[in-house]
């Protein structure tokens, strides 16, 4: 997931007098334009987030979208209360539509992406929660040391405590996997807590990319060496499976990411698109055993980053490939789960042929079941104008939609308790095209 970047504007110019709870004129037309049936259809499977959670109302009352995404600037300056009550009342409008209920999604990883806090409380990442205690303590002693120093140019930096040491007469404790599994669990319990108080039930987490040593790594945003949980696929694998059966155990699901893999990535796909050149039997028996082993749980999502792999399909990334999606992941694995793209607010797909509106059309012919679109102000008029002109002329694989909207339903099923089936059922017909 992406933090705002300052990109050339791709699709269309906000007009700079729209007021803050609105969307642009362009999107507000749209939706007053389309084919309420169709817009119904599309919006099944379509994640979006605003400037404000006020500006998400249209596309809920014109029932344009399956979910939306909270992140820093929606909840700014806000009590945990006042954020539930929004998004409660738009809930409440899901409710007077005879809809299954939202899917309200965010990126609250801990650590360095915690896009929630404030309000929610800044908590540690999942790495940085499976070290021993005492590691924990000299990293958070390191950092108050740090945080001490006048931020004065030129300043020194105090050199961080010294890694603990056992001797004959002081061992080291023992830390077990079972004290591992605990702190995860005590650590996702309380998240989990946290963001079912905001009104939060899909959280972008845990990141199951394996930690791999690269020569140089400029990856900018992604950070990746500070949210890698482990460069052991087995342990990441058994940490993200302790993380997300306990969040589905207060229902809130949680989010693979970033399939296939950011690990081996050195550049930063917020900004241009990725190449992956590791073969498919490295990555089966590395990058991948996260996903493999956790993909089917109850509850659980997978993030299609927008990465490339020559050797399976040499132009379109992950997030919007047939031969990787519909082709590895549904046919040679057998995954019948949902899938979401990564945010297609994000340089990789702005600068791809045919942008986000072409690329959303590839996603979900390919076999994806929801494009996320994080920034409604700037790209979901792109991507709405192509999706509905794409529908209109029998160039989405409606099929594809059917089997889709059954997999959504179950997850909101999942996650909600009830008031799926109507996800599942196809949109009213009409006869205006």
């Amino acid at each position: 997931m992406m933090k705002r970047l300052a990109l050339p504007v791709l699709t269309f110019i906000v007009a700079s007098a729209i007021p803050a709870a609105a969307v642009t004129p362009e999107v507000r037309s749209i939706l007053n334009s389309a084919n309420p049936d169709r817009l119904e259809r599309i919006g099944r499977h379509l994640m979006v987030g605003a400037d404000s959670i006020d500006a998400m109302r249209i596309l809920v009352e014109k029932r344009a979208v399956m979910g939306l995404f909270i992140t820093d600037h929606n909840v700014r300056r806000s009590t945990v209360a006042q954020v539930k009550a929004k998004i409660d009342a738009l809930q409440a409008i899901r409710v007077k539509q005879g809809l299954p209920p939202l899917i309200i999604a965010a990126d609250q990883e801990g650590g360095p992406v915690s896009r929630l806090s404030p309000p929610l409380q800044l908590t540690p990442s999942l790495a940085t929660t499976l070290l021993p205690p005492i590691e924990q303590e000299r990293l958070a002693s390191a950092a108050a040391a740090l945080a001490a120093v006048p931020k004065t140019k030129g300043r020194n930096t105090p050199p961080p405590p010294e890694p603990p040491s056992a001797t004959d007469a002081n061992p080291l404790p023992v830390d077990t996997e079972a004290d591992k599994q605990a702190r995860i669990e005590s650590f996702a319990k309380a998240q989990a807590e946290a963001l079912g108080a905001i009104g939060v039930n899909l959280n972008f987490s845990p990141v199951v990319d394996i930690k791999v040593a690269l020569k140089s790594r400029n990856d900018g945003e992604t950070m990746l060496d500070r949210r890698a949980i482990s460069d052991n696929p087995d342990m990441v694998t058994k940490t993200a499976g302790w993380y997300c059966a306990t969040l589905m155990s207060a229902r809130v699901g949680c989010t693979l990411k970033h399939f296939p893999g950011l690990g081996r990535i050195s550049n930063d796909t917020h900004r241009r698109m990725a190449t992956l050149t590791a073969t498919k039997e490295d990555l089966q028996i590395h990058d991948w055993v996260p996903y493999k082993g956790l993909m089917q749980k109850s509850g659980t999502i997978t993030m299609l980053g927008h990465i490339r792999m020559p050797s399976m399909d040499e132009n379109a990334p992950a997030s919007f490939s047939e031969p990787i999606i519909d082709g590895l992941i549904r046919k040679d694995w057998g995954y019948d789960g949902v899938l979401i793209t990564d945010d297609f607010s994000m340089g990789a797909v702005l600068r791809s042929p045919g942008g986000a509106g072409g690329s959303a059309i590839k996603a979900l012919n390919a076999g994806a079941d929801i494009v996320l679109v994080s920034w409604a102000e700037r790209h979901l008029a792109s991507v709405l104008t192509s999706l509905l002109y794409a529908d209109a002329k029998g160039k989405i694989d409606q099929a594809k939609l059917a089997v889709s909207n059954a997999r959504i339903g179950k997850v909101v099923t999942d996650l909600t308790g009830g008031a799926a089936a109507a996800a599942a059922q196809p949109a009213r017909t009409s006869a205006k095209p």
